[in-house]
């Protein structure tokens, strides 16, 4: 075996992007990624 790699996708709607990356690293930090053993990346994408 090579490797194995388990991940996963949240995606967050926000009605207000003033602010929101702020926001959203505090929501990873505190409750949706552990800093310990996690590594996360905040990505922003525009509806169309």
């Amino acid at each position: 075996m090579l490797g194995v790699r388990i991940g996963k996708y949240i995606e967050l709607d926000l009605d207000d992007r003033a602010g929101d990356s702020k926001a959203v690293d505090e929501m990873c930090k505190k409750l949706l990624a552990n800093p310990v053993t996690e590594n996360y990346e905040i990505i922003p994408y525009d509806k169309q």
